[in-house]
């Protein structure tokens, strides 16, 4: 299956490609500007056969005139797909795209355009994950040992550290919370995200969410670290539950930082998939992607949850606490 990185330098050399096509001679000097900015939206995490709608909004012409757009997605398209007026039949101006079978990072850029007047654009990028291929490194596809969630038959490999059995990859049932940046495509590689108070019953049947003296408990095994206490950050172990050799689409996934040598000691294996922050409506805000990893403990503290982290260029293993109904974290559930 062929990977492509795409070069933001191109959208550029395509946006001006277009400009000189759909405006008039550029040795005139009456060019117009269309009104206002070219505004649509696409989920930033795709999936092989989604189909991806956009209708753009946000630009009209000065004068009343029709006025089309252009899309283009680049590296996976070989030509702009469609130039469309508003004054066409349908009277819309929409383009669907059929995600291809394929991963990697790429872009779609909507231009609009009209005679004697300069193009208008927006780019924006999104991310096409494959359940298996998006995720590779040492360890990321282990099955051995391994259970399976009897709520929806998915397995989960796991590590024995610290007296426990600790789940290898986040925690992905989706009878509770969220996708990343509400992307059902990301699924398969983060892990959902769920609030601390969901995340205390999310873990499968003989499974539970583990105490930050759990965590003690795993820093210790993983780095050898001692007098390790419950609610305070630890000054050294991230490096040893990191997964050195990870990448999601051939993009490193830890950057290689001096104080931090990642090395997944037991077998835990974190990966930088950030949280989010839900707003009372359901909408959330995600970020720390590719350099955050968040996870839920059962502990609770002056009303809030609390969760451990790790983030990319620190050996720390933090401690936190945040809204038990708001924030939204990575699950690893643990086992006796």
């Amino acid at each position: 299956m062929t990977k492509r990185i795409l070069i933001l330098s191109a959208v550029a050399a395509l946006v001006a490609g277009l400009s000189i096509s759909c405006s008039k001679d550029s040795s005139s000097s009456s060019y117009g500007y269309l009104d206002g900015t070219v505004s649509y939206s696409i989920p930033a995490f795709v999936a092989a056969g989604d189909v991806m709608e956009v209708s753009p909004r946000g630009i009209s012409h000065p004068e009343d005139e029709p006025f089309g757009y252009y899309w283009t997605v680049t590296t996976l398209k070989e030509k702009k797909d469609t130039c469309q007026y508003l004054s066409d039949p349908d009277g819309k101006a929409h383009f669907s795209f059929t995600v291809p079978d394929t991963v990697g990072f790429f872009t779609m850029s909507v231009v609009a355009f009209a005679p004697d007047y300069y193009t208008s654009s927006t780019a924006k990028t999104f991310t096409i994950v494959h359940p298996t291929e998006t995720l590779q490194g040492t360890g990321i596809a282990a099955t051995d040992p391994s259970f399976a969630d009897t709520r929806d038959g998915q397995r989960y490999a796991y590590a024995t550290a610290g007296g426990l059995r600790w789940m290898r990859r986040n925690l992905c049932w989706k009878g509770a919370g969220v996708s990343y940046d509400l992307c059902a495509a990301a699924d398969p590689a983060f892990g959902r995200f769920y609030s601390w108070t969901e995340a205390q019953t999310a873990c499968p049947e003989g499974w539970r969410l583990p105490t930050d003296a759990d965590w003690c408990a795993l820093v210790a095994a993983a780095s050898g670290a001692e007098d390790l206490a419950p609610g305070e950050t630890f000054p050294a172990g991230a490096a040893a539950l990191m997964s050195g050799t990870a990448t999601f689409n051939e993009k490193q996934l830890w950057e290689w930082w001096p104080e931090v040598d990642a090395g997944d000691a037991v077998g835990f294996c974190a990966l930088p998939f950030g949280y989010g922050n839900l707003s009372n409506t359901g909408r959330g805000k995600f970020t720390g992607l590719l350099s955050y990893a968040a996870f839920w403990t059962a502990d609770e503290a002056d009303g809030m949850g609390c969760y451990r982290y790790l983030t990319v260029r620190r050996p720390e293993v933090y401690a936190g606490s945040a809204d038990k109904s708001l924030f939204v974290a990575s699950v690893r559930c643990v086992a006796n």
